[in-house]
């Protein structure tokens, strides 16, 4: 046969052929090209005799051709022995001039092939190798990829940066080199991986995205039995921020980042996320992504990075609480925040927002959607919260309870345009408006009730709610309230539920014209003012709080007389009790009395004789000093009619008035008074007048021009405090 040349020994059965080239394939990488391969066959032979030998054999590598060049291994002899066990000697791993070959450490960093080696371990089984490779780490390249220092550590990740840690970090500038072995099973199916390497941890310096700069790490996984195992781990720590609260945060990286390597390349899928727990539940969540694709390539540097896309995916927060003043809080939770929003976007749009109102905190609350959070940092101040135009309406409540006394019920919050700064807390006051309908009950028997605005930005002292004028309802419980209405007015509610008497508070009441108030039907009553009256009301024109709107008074006036009756009377200040008029508790209904007057209306004649007068006993409104006011007229035919009054007070009397019959001609005139009057003066001394015509007013200072105002009179004796009884009179 061309090229073989053989000889058979037929008396020993030995055979021997020589043949000119000779190809093998050693471990399913190592393919054999050889010449004078030199084969025995003898029956007679020891087992470790020879059986094939070759002599200067090649065997390729052709796993790691790169840029057309091919690793060699050189053998001086190799063969096989009768028993079928190998034989070597003299293997030598040789690189082509010119050969550069990298792997792609976790797939996208560059570790160049530098020298490579092969070995043996068990000369018997020549398809047992090991390849060992020195290389290093392309960093000033992958320095120039990335937009961030790289940094790579090859060890314990928790020793990093210990004293004595044993891990070898590798930064830019340094060139050290690495020994390590190829995983020979990866090489049958075209992967260059080594066999055991790592744990691979990145080190990230200067990362900066918008206004955050990261440090930190990020461990990768590690090489086992030449399968890259993924162990994602690490984290990133703000070193640099417009937020000085965030400085030194760490981002811990996530169990959902991801790193897939295929034969083309890697994609690094990195989530970090940091979480800030503050009081009262509050707290945040931030969340960081980074993506990074890599493309594998023949020439160095060996990889190139497609694609580096850090952001701000996700930022959570527990609980964000805006407050309007001192009178309405918003609070949102779980706002996730818009990653990267455009220009003018908002970062967040919140959704079932509690709404409380701070001014009334009994207040039911409600919910709203729709606000929207802005922080555009290329506007300085651009911080704020949009409300835009929404409406509320919660339920009613009762405000002060057991009894109710107060309620708001149909609360409505309308906003419009509403606009909030977060940095200032400054908002456009006229974008809020408050309705409600409210109800402020006396007692079971009376209740005010009006819809009103309330005046949100109120003090805790201040009114929240003011009447001018205010409905009136009467419980149709009580048959006795039958007919009767009502008028009020000039009445408040403070912020925490006071019912404020404001001044010329009012309550006036409207009674039936039958209405007796528990006296007889033949009493000849008539109301001429009614109102309510509370037990620390005083002045007038003061407000005053209504401590206990249950605790009042029915007041009025009124007039007895008519119905054929020659006299009349009347009543002022007569206050009646309503739980004892309705039946509530026992007793007559009548509690107070202000005066009381008693006159004739048409004067009595008897024969000559006329007869009229009346008196009055009262309190002065204010200061509640007692008076007794009598006034008398008595005529006699043909002498004309004398009269008197005289005012008497605590202290004794006060004033007076005389009415004299004295026909007095006046001169030639033709014309004659009738009667002259005149008036007592009490607590001053008469004057000596030698001539009774050269007297004057002037000459009697303390003489009033009349009994006209009587509270006055009264009231400024009282304030004296003199005995008026022993006293002079002018």
């Amino acid at each position: 046969l061309p090229g073989l040349v053989g000889q058979l020994n037929l008396s020993t059965g030995r055979l021997t052929v020589d043949a000119r080239t000779f190809s093998a394939t050693l471990g399913g990488l190592l393919h054999i090209q050889a010449t004078g391969a030199h084969l025995t066959v003898d029956p007679h032979a020891p087992d470790d005799a020879e059986l094939l030998r070759i002599d200067n054999a090649v065997a390729t590598l052709d796993a790691l051709t790169a840029g057309g060049l091919t690793p060699t291994v050189d053998f001086d002899t190799f063969g096989l022995r009768q028993d079928g066990r190998f034989f070597l000697s003299g293997a030598e791993l040789r690189l082509p001039a010119g050969y550069t070959n990298a792997l792609g450490i976790a797939g996208f960093i560059p570790l160049e092939l530098q020298s490579l080696r092969i070995d043996f371990p068990d000369p018997d089984d020549l398809n047992v190798f090991v390849l060992g490779v020195t290389g290093r780490f392309l960093i000033d390249e992958l320095d120039n990829l990335l937009p961030f220092t790289p940094i790579i550590h090859i060890g314990d990740p928790d020793q990093i940066g210990q004293a004595g840690d044993g891990v070898r970090s590798i930064g830019p500038g340094d060139n050290g080199t690495f020994d390590f072995d190829l995983d020979v099973l990866s090489l049958r199916d075209g992967v260059i991986a080594p066999r055991n390497f790592g744990p691979i941890t990145l080190g990230i310096q200067g990362l900066q995205v918008g206004t955050v700069r990261f440090d930190g790490q990020v461990t990768l996984g590690g090489y086992q039995d030449g399968e890259f195992q993924d162990d994602l781990a690490g984290f990133l720590r703000i070193v640099a921020s417009d937020d000085a609260g965030s400085l030194n945060s760490l981002l811990e990286i996530l169990p959902t980042s991801t790193l897939a390597i295929d034969e083309t390349g890697a994609r690094l899928d990195l989530d970090a996320e940091l979480t800030v727990n503050g009081g009262g539940g509050q707290g945040a969540t931030l969340r960081f992504g980074l993506l990074i694709d890599a493309t594998r390539q023949a020439a160095p540097p060996f990889v190139r990075i497609d694609r580096f896309e850090p952001s701000f995916e996700r930022l959570a927060i527990n609980i964000i609480v805006i407050d309007i003043g001192d009178f309405l809080r918003f609070t949102a939770r779980d706002v996730v925040f818009t990653p990267n929003p455009g220009p003018g976007q908002p970062i967040a749009t919140l959704g079932n927002v509690l709404v409380e109102f701070l001014t009334f905190p009994a207040l039911t609350t409600g919910t709203i959607d729709n606000l929207k959070l802005f922080d555009d940092p290329a506007v300085e101040g651009d911080r704020r919260v949009e409300i835009g135009t929404l409406a509320l309406d919660v339920s009613g409540v009762a405000i002060n309870a057991d009894p109710v006394l107060l309620e708001v019920n149909h609360l409505q919050l309308a906003t419009h345009d509403l606009v909030v700064n977060l940095e200032t807390g400054f908002f456009n006051a006229d974008g809020i408006e408050l309705n409600a309908d409210v109800a402020i009950h006396l007692g079971e028997f009376l209740t005010l009730r009006s819809a009103a605005q309330i005046d949100f930005d109120a003090g805790p002292n201040e009114l929240a709610v003011q009447f001018a004028q205010i409905g009136v309802e009467f419980n149709d419980d009580f048959p006795v309230f039958n007919g009767w209405g009502a008028s009020a007015g000039n009445i408040g509610v403070r912020r925490d539920g006071t019912i404020v008497a404001l001044p010329a508070f009012f309550i006036d009441i409207a009674f039936p014209e039958d209405t007796l108030f528990g006296l007889p039907a033949w009493v000849p009553l008539h109301v001429t003012r009614a109102g309510i009256r509370f037990p620390n009301q005083g002045d007038p024109d003061e407000e005053f709080v209504i401590e206990n709107p249950a605790d009042f008074r029915v007041v009025f006036d009124a007039d007895f007389g008519g119905k054929g009756i020659p006299f009349e009377a009347g009543v002022t200040g007569l206050e009646v009790d309503l739980g004892i008029l309705t039946g509530q508790r026992p007793g007559f209904p009548i509690t107070n009395l202000d005066a009381i007057s008693f006159g004739v209306t048409e004067p009595l004649i008897l024969g000559p004789v006329t007869v009229a007068g009346g008196f009055k006993i009262g309190f002065t409104p204010v200061e509640k000093n007692f008076y007794l006011d009598i006034r008398g007229l008595f005529g006699l035919e043909g002498l004309g009619d004398m009269g008197a009054r005289l005012l008497i007070g605590e202290f004794g009397p006060i004033a007076g008035e005389l009415i004299v019959p004295t026909p007095i001609p006046l001169g030639p005139t033709g014309l004659v008074l009738s009667s002259i009057s005149g008036g007592l003066v009490f607590g001053q001394e008469p004057g000596e007048f030698n001539d009774a015509s050269e007297i004057t007013r002037s000459d009697i200072p303390g003489l009033p021009g009349g009994i006209g105002n009587v509270t006055t009179l009264v009231d400024a004796a009282a304030n004296d405090g003199v005995d008026l009884w022993v006293q002079p009179v002018t």
